[in-house]
């Protein structure tokens, strides 16, 4: 190893104190005997004190290096994780952990459990360590320090991992695939791709603040997933021809390293795109790594590394000369008054000499304004210099530049520190908060963190639409209200149906199917917090028929959204034969009743048959051409009766290509000869 001194990552409070004490008069003989043997010994003390007083005093290195030499399992560094004891780095090799008491490395690799030695990426919640590899998602079990994959996905779980990130229960894993969200209380995970609004499956960086989750994916579009809506918002900036490396979030920016393009910094107030090039004086514009630290932006590139000042708006770059082992800075951490750089050929940790400060800012953000229950936040501050002054204020994201303390107070607590806001003092009840702590030490150094809280007090209201009047069994849309846009969830009974909520407008709607047996309609909204409310409302039929459509076709709720009546071919055609019989039109004309009241779906007509072939003088040429025209009989009927609008009607024939039963029996056959009507609501 390099300079071989431990990183200091405590200070400790150095007090010295003079006691200068009086004597009384003495004789000549005396006061030359003391002047002797008491004066002169001390004066020569003191003065020896002077001269040690002004000696330098040995003060932690500004460079300290690690290489494959002192432990690391690889040069070639890929993550670095810090925590209170331990700091963790990923390489091509393995992973390795570096101790500061006892100044050691331990490695682990494959035979440790890691499915693959390529680790690339880390993320902790309440001391569970997560690695990603190149094969898979890996735990750390730190009683048995044994590595455990763990397969989050159908399949074998070998897929590469290339960006992790912990908010509160939810853990965020960037694939080659797609973007995996999984809740780690439920154990349930869902899977994001293009399909769901991502340009690219292949997710390179993750990041977060507040209710968004930003992610950077192959090509140039920034993508921020809304926590509260649930939707990929893209922003694209004018220049397209950079993919996004890394992702770090700075107050209200953006910062996006790109491969060639420099950085590209988006303004989530304003709405603007900034790029940062060498001309503004970063080292180089290939981007590796990006650490925000406090008012502090660090960037790692190919040639070096470079801090952005947010107060001054100054750039500084450090490389080789300066004591970088290498100019690839492919990862960084902060750790305290220390910042660890990785590269390709080890680890560089360099000391910065300002303080470090974090907010440990709760991602259930403010839930009720509870007199008794002030919000409690953990503050990090962590100097080697006594802090002199350390200040807590707030602003909306409506007056992001009015600052205020009100409310707020911060206080040191068992070697932390503790900041307890009051949020009654709030004056509002649903916004987006702005938290800033400042720090400055004896030295006069200075930092601060910033972090946003969304605050959501309101409790979750809902409310059902009046049924109809006229109400019969069959299948109705069914609505009404919620009170805010973080409800996440409305759930319908009967049938446990979830129904389509539009955030914007505050609404809910479903598909349902009622029959006699029903005596309520209940809903439940819940909000982002789990918080939930609910309303019912009794069901009176107007006049049930004898022979209504519940009895005489088959009514599956698919969802909130989508509703399939199945008729089998015995109540509509006779065998081979596409025109419709008498009795069918009855039938019909009941399906063409709860379309007509529910005039926001799309109807889709399908025609199905069984895999017996057509005989001699069939008049139609095949199975498929038989259900295509059944579906258009059934279609030709329902627009007929005017009661749905042609734009909202289409028609499509499967032959015998959807079985919903094997063929091999007679009563399976039966099952497949049918016509079923899809009913859509409209987006």
């Amino acid at each position: 190893m390099k300079n071989e001194v431990g990183v200091q990552r405590r200070g400790s409070r150095a007090t010295s104190e003079v006691v200068v004490r009086g004597r009384g008069s003495k004789t000549k003989a005396h006061l030359l005997v003391y002047l002797a043997f008491s004066l002169l010994p001390r004066l020569f003390f003191t003065t020896s004190l002077v001269f040690a007083l002004y000696l330098p005093v040995e003060a932690a290195p500004e460079w300290v290096t690690y290489t494959v030499k002192d432990g690391l399992a690889s040069g070639k560094t890929q993550a670095i994780w810090v925590e209170e004891e331990e700091v963790w780095v990923a390489t091509a090799g393995g992973v390795s952990v570096y101790t500061p008491k006892t100044k050691r490395w331990e490695s682990f690799s494959e035979k440790d459990g890691l499915p693959s030695k390529d680790v690339r990426c880390f993320a902790e919640n309440r001391g569970v360590l997560y690695a990603g590899t190149a094969k898979g998602l890996a735990v750390f079990d730190r009683t048995k320090k044994q590595w455990q994959r763990v397969n989050l996905l159908e399949g074998d779980g070998a897929e590469p991992v290339n960006a992790l990130l912990f908010e509160g229960t939810t853990l965020w894993i960037g694939l080659d695939s797609g973007l995996l969200i999984f809740d780690r209380v439920k154990g349930t995970g869902k899977l994001l791709t293009t399909e769901h609004g991502l340009v690219d499956n292949t997710v390179r960086a993750l990041a977060a603040n507040g209710e968004q989750v930003y992610i950077g994916t192959v090509g140039a579009a920034l993508h921020a997933y809304d926590r509260v809506r649930r939707k990929i918002r893209v922003y694209t900036p004018k220049k397209q021809i950079f993919t996004n490396i890394v992702l770090e979030v700075e107050r209200n920016r953006v910062w996006s390293g790109t491969n060639g393009g420099g950085i590209r910094v988006y303004n989530r107030t304003t709405g603007e795109w900034k790029i940062v090039t060498m001309k503004e004086g970063i080292s180089d514009d290939f981007l590796q790594s990006i650490c925000v630290d406090g008012q502090y932006v660090w960037v790692g590139t190919f040639d070096g590394v470079s801090r952005y000042d947010t107060t001054s708006g100054n750039w500084v770059s450090f490389g080789v000369k300066e004591g970088l082992v290498d100019g690839s800075v492919t990862t960084m951490a902060v750790d305290g008054e220390f910042i660890w750089f990785g590269t390709d050929d080890g680890v560089s940790v360099y000391h910065k000499g300002y303080p470090q400060v974090r907010l440990d800012l709760p991602t259930t953000s403010i839930i009720t304004k509870n007199k008794n229950e002030p919000l409690i936040i953990p503050v990090m501050i962590r100097s080697s210099s006594p802090v002199r002054e350390a200040v807590a204020e707030y602003s909306t994201a409506s007056f992001p530049d009015i600052w205020t303390s009100q409310g707020l107070r911060l206080t040191e607590s068992g070697g932390g520190w503790l900041l307890q806001w009051d949020v009654t003092t709030i004056p509002t009840d649903f916004e987006t908060l702005f938290v800033r702590v400042k720090v400055k030490d004896a030295r006069e150094q200075t930092n601060e963190a910033v972090g946003s809280v969304q605050v959501d007090t309101e409790p979750v209201e809902v409310t059902l639409d009046p049924l109809p009047s006229d109400l019969r069994p069959g299948v109705w849309t069914v609505g009404g209200s919620v009170n805010k846009a973080t409800v996440e969830e409305v759930t319908l009974e009967p049938g446990r149906v979830k129904a389509r909520v539009d955030r914007m407008r505050k609404r809910y709607s479903a598909l349902i199917s009622l029959n006699p047996d029903v005596l309520e309609v209940k809903v439940t909204a819940t909000d982002m917090f789990g918080r939930s409310g609910s309303a019912s409302q009794p069901v009176k039929f107007g006049g049930v028929e004898a022979a209504t459509i519940e009895t005489q076709v088959e009514t599956q709720v698919i969802s909130g959204t989508s509703v399939r009546l199945r008729i089998s071919e015995k109540l509509l055609f006779s065998s081979g034969q596409a025109d419709l019989k008498g009795e069918a039109q009855s039938v019909l004309q009941k399906v063409g009743e709860v379309v007509a009241r529910n005039p926001r779906t799309l109807v889709r007509v399908e025609g199905h048959t069984d895999n017996v072939l057509l005989g001699k003088g069939a008049k139609f040429r095949d199975n498929m051409e038989l259900s295509q025209a059944r579906a258009k009989g059934v279609y030709d009927f329902l627009l007929g009766q005017g009661t749905i609008a042609p734009g909202r009607l289409s028609m499509v024939g499967y032959g015998d290509t959807r079985p919903m039963a094997p063929n091999t029996t007679e009563e399976g056959r039966a099952q497949n000869r049918r016509v079923d009507i899809m009913i859509e609501v409209e987006e």
